[in-house]
């Protein structure tokens, strides 16, 4: 291919969690280096809609700047409707936009990377480092394997005022679900089956910490800085000279201009895919990549034929419903989502005179790993039983995380009131779904099956977690019934219908509630209707061995060819039990080393 001179030395498409990570670690290794990394989206620097907290339920707001939405074809295992999922469109890419979470994967599961997935060095014990490396953790009773000195940081977030429903929560718990104890750091890879109050990536100070301001602007303002950061840039494919990756093409919106202009960059070194697990795959397949019958469809020549691309979709499922608080206990929450003029003002002063309130908090403050009892599992029935071996042999694994909000989980218009969320997600979904082009023009929206609900176990799991959360919240002292329209709809004559306005919680000791078949129909087809995506896209471009359906290698190059890499979540070769922040970090960190090893220089 007649290309221009090499511009750069390395390409890396995507200034998300990973992206970010391997561009300031590179350049701090070897300034020599000449770095270019391609973004989408847009800058954030400095931007308060980003670096405060509390803002973070606007990025969900259909046309957020900061926010792209990939719809999905409509499911038959969610009564007919779409999905949407929500993905980062900007420098820092999810880390900018997420609910700043801060969970970490079981050990197990990176152990299952190395062995069951034939992967060396993704191993635990390999990632520990890596982990370790990029935090500084800042939680009280944090007891091993965190990091001390990384750039970002780890806290449990500004107090919000008045958060007397976390407290109440875990007197609760402790008296209720007496099985499960309250600790003080889940963690730290290995605990499970417990509560514990949930840090967040929120610094002392109640600033988010995303990739973006901790790891790429600290690099690109760093004296003769070896970094060149290009955004609303859409890498439309890559370039081969023969096998080898020589560049890209992308589209330039920089300029805003109605008809942007194609460009072409090359590198004389590597390009590295670190677009995210819902963009990859669709750059690898625009570039002859993936399976023959969808590039056939595409009208795209086969380069490499790797039907794994764009296969093995997985996500977490989320579900929440909603509770009447009683007054002056969730700290003024939904009063400043609604936007009240004077708790915003107070809100406000309140932030930027010391970095606390509900601006410097996500607002969910405490939860819990769920490995069910003997008793729980055989009530969720022969679909999940036939897949418990996966967990009986991993105890560390989270079956299910759960917990509760301050607020509603709802930007935008809300009721009057106080109100407080129980959420829950599944750990580890058995349902798979796929990402794949439609044609090989980039606006053209994929083709899109997240799968969800597609197994019948993970719908036994949510139902078990629904009736679970909400008979932790009646008992809580600040209940005051359902906020009926995020409830299923029970018959009114049901056990289980709504109650509300409600003078107070139920005795600790009370019976649960009682759900008869009729009640399960119900809340099944509630749960197909509601349930969402937690933003936890992961293994589309699969780290397995080829002949399994894999995509890249244990260093991370895409098969069948030469100087391209992978290295974002869509290597993933199986879920993590957590909010998946902290892991694509973790492979941002280890695709930095691999690299570094490969042009034979060290990474510190």
């Amino acid at each position: 291919m007649n290309l221009p001179a090499a511009e750069t030395d390395i390409i890396i498409v995507g200034a998300g969690a990973a992206g970010c990570i391997i561009a300031a670690r590179l350049a701090a290794a070897d300034p020599t280096l000449r770095i270019t990394l391609l973004e989408g989206g847009r800058h954030t620097l400095n931007d308060p809609a980003v670096t405060t907290p509390g803002a973070y339920l606007n990025h969900l707001i259909p046309g957020a700047p900061y926010t792209r939405f990939i719809t999905s074809e409509p499911s038959e295992h969610l009564g007919g409707r779409y999905t949407t999922v929500q993905a980062g469109g900007c420098v820092g890419g999810g880390t900018a936009i997420n609910f700043m979470m801060y969970t970490r994967g079981a050990a197990s599961d990176y152990d299952d990377w190395e062995v069951e997935h034939e992967n060396p060095g993704w191993g635990f014990e390999s990632l520990l480092p890596m982990f370790e490396k990029f935090e500084t953790c800042a939680v009280d009773g944090a007891v091993s394997n965190h990091g001390s000195t990384g750039p970002v940081h780890v806290s449990l977030g500004g107090n919000i005022s008045a958060s007397a429903y976390t407290q109440e929560y875990l007197d609760v718990v402790a008296k209720y679900d007496k099985g499960r104890p309250i600790v003080s750091d889940f963690n730290e890879f290995h605990t499970n089956n417990a509560y514990a109050k949930w840090p967040k990536y929120i610094d002392s100070k109640g600033h988010r910490q995303d990739v973006g301001h901790r790891f790429l602007y600290p690099a690109l303002e760093a004296p003769n800085s070896s970094i060149t950061l290009k955004v609303r840039c859409i890498v439309t494919k890559v370039l081969f000279d023969g096998t080898r990756a020589v560049g890209v093409e992308f589209k330039d919106l920089s300029s805003g201009d109605e008809q942007p202009t194609t460009s072409i960059l090359t590198a004389n070194k590597l390009v590295v895919l670190a677009a995210g697990p819902l963009s990859s795959a669709l750059i690898l397949e625009r570039s002859g990549i993936g399976s023959k019958a969808t590039l056939a469809a595409a009208g795209i020549d086969v380069k490499v034929e790797l039907p794994g691309v764009g296969e093995n979709y997985q996500d977490h499922n989320l579900v929440t419903a909603a509770f009447i608080a009683a007054p002056g206990t969730t700290g003024d929450r939904d009063a400043y989502l609604r936007g009240e003029e004077q708790l915003l003002a107070q809100a406000t002063a309140r932030y930027e005179r010391d970095g606390t309130g509900p601006l410097a908090t996500n607002a969910i403050e405490v939860g819990v790993k769920v490995w069910p009892t003997e008793e729980e599992r055989n009530a969720l029935g022969e679909d999940f039983l036939r897949e418990w071996a996966y967990f009986e042999r991993s105890r560390d694994k989270p079956v299910i995380l759960a917990g509760v909000n301050a607020g509603l989980l709802l930007p935008g218009s809300l009721p009057e009131g106080e109100y407080f969320t129980a959420l829950a997600m599944t750990g580890y979904p058995f349902s798979r779904g796929s990402i794949h082009i439609r044609s090989s023009g980039v606006d053209d929206p994929p083709t899109f099956v997240p799968g969800y609900l597609s197994h019948p176990a993970d719908v036994k799991l949510l139902m078990w977690q629904y009736k679970f959360g909400r008979e932790r919240a009646r008992r809580m002292p600040c209940y005051c019934g359902e906020l009926a329209p995020t409830h299923p709809p029970f018959s009114s004559d049901s056990e289980a219908a709504c109650v509300a306005p409600r003078e107070g919680p139920v005795a600790i000791d009370a019976p649960d509630i009682h759900y008869t078949e009729e009640d399960d129909k119900v809340l099944e087809a509630w749960i197909r209707q509601t349930v969402s995506t937690t933003w936890h896209a992961m293994s589309t471009c699969s780290m397995k061995p080829r002949e399994k359906g894999g995509v890249v290698d244990p260093k991370l190059n895409v098969y069948g060819v030469e100087g391209l890499k992978v290295a974002d979540l869509s290597i993933c070769p199986g879920n993590v039990g957590a909010n998946t922040a902290a892991t694509a970090m973790a492979i941002g960190e280890k695709a930095a080393v691999l690299i570094a090893q490969e042009l034979g220089i060290a990474v510190v």
